[in-house]
């Protein structure tokens, strides 16, 4: 599935196809997307809405820079106990 990403004035920014939010701060979202990880950095970040059923995040501050990263695994409880 392809996503679309739109950045307005370097302080809004949408992405379509979201899967889930793995953590967010004020300086980075990690969006998880169909087949890969989304970072987006900044300052004063935060989440203006999030629908999951139609796959929209939508977020603002000041956008810094995105990058592309490996989508973040989910483990059972027993993998997280395991050390």
């Amino acid at each position: 599935m392809s996503h679309e990403i739109n950045i307005t004035g370097k302080t809004n920014i949408t992405v379509s196809a979201v899967s889930s939010i793995d953590g967010f701060d004020e300086t980075c979202i990690f969006v998880n997307l169909q087949n890969e990880g989304l970072l987006i950095y900044g300052k004063g970040l935060h989440i203006e809405g999030l629908d999951l059923d139609a796959g929209i995040l939508t977020a603002a501050g000041q956008i810094e820079s995105i990058a592309y990263a490996k989508k973040k695994e989910k483990k059972t409880l027993r993998e997280r106990l395991r050390r």
